[in-house]
């Protein structure tokens, strides 16, 4: 897989899910299009410099925005080459805004023979399953999408799993409110980004709630794994609660009633 973050021109809104029990949770939908090109473009070109090309991802981006959402962009397989795959994946990342270079605009998700366990790497260079997390771990960088291309599937597992945020947010301050406090607090976080200090000093600076809500936006940043390094580098222990609110967001997100799950394909 190949993946790609970027800052995103326009944020579409956030639907607020509201549950007066468990099992009435509101998920944030998937949505499924089709981005198959059609002849007429693919004869002119699927390269960077196509016009008919470009104007067709300025469409599909748009048809992106419309929703708020997962999104699954679907081209039936005729005989597609994986450099006009990237190329398609790579124009419509465009049309969504400012691209991500601190790993390269993309890179391959696969296997490096690292593990993130014994040095700071990204996970996603690993064989290591990420269990439910969202991408950087960087006060000072927090993409607004995500995308990942499919050109291999596994031959087994690899399935991606999706939750609704918000939703959680909700649930744990209808059921277990007394735990947002510690989930909205400045929390350290392991400095793994390269080219940049990773010291002491680095991680105190590197500190930013796993839950932030105004009245017009709403943010989750969470990793366990990375938090759970930095205090161990401080030689301090979690915050008071920490632990037990990580094991909330954990035991929601593990349950299959919480997620949705997708298997990709090329």
């Amino acid at each position: 897989m190949i993946r790609t973050a970027q800052s995103k021109i326009l944020i579409a809104p956030r639907p607020h899910a509201s549950q007066s029990t468990r099992d009435s949770v509101v998920h944030v939908p998937m949505h499924i299009t089709d981005a198959s090109l059609t002849q007429e473009i693919r004869k002119a070109g699927v390269t960077p410099l196509a016009e008919p090309f470009l104007d067709w991802a300025n469409n599909i981006s748009k048809q992106i925005r419309k929703k708020p959402g997962f999104v699954c962009l679907k081209i039936n397989d005729d005989g597609y080459t994986n450099q006009e795959l990237r190329c398609v994946y790579a124009a419509i990342a465009r049309t969504l805004g400012s691209l991500n270079h601190r790993y390269g605009e993309f890179f391959d998700v696969k296997d490096r023979g690292l593990d993130h366990t014994k040095e700071a790497v990204p996970v996603s260079k690993t064989r290591a399953s990420t269990g439910f997390h969202t991408d950087s771990s960087a006060a000072n960088y927090c993409p607004d999408v995500v995308g990942l291309l499919c050109l291999q599937p596994a031959h087994s597992g690899g399935e991606s799993l999706l939750a609704d945020a918000e939703t959680l947010h909700d649930w744990i301050a209808l059921y277990h409110p007394e735990s947002l406090s510690v989930l909205t607090r400045p929390l350290y976080r392991d400095v793994i980004t390269p080219g940049t200090n990773r010291n002491i000093s680095a991680i105190r600076k590197n500190a930013f709630p796993i839950f932030s809500r105004t009245e017009n936006s709403f943010q989750f940043r969470y990793m366990r794994f990375w938090i759970e390094t930095a205090y161990q580098k401080l030689g301090e222990p979690l915050p008071q609660g920490l632990r037990h609110a990580m094991n909330l967001i954990d035991s929601y997100l593990l349950d299959p009633n919480n997620t949705y799950c997708r298997s990709l394909s090329r």
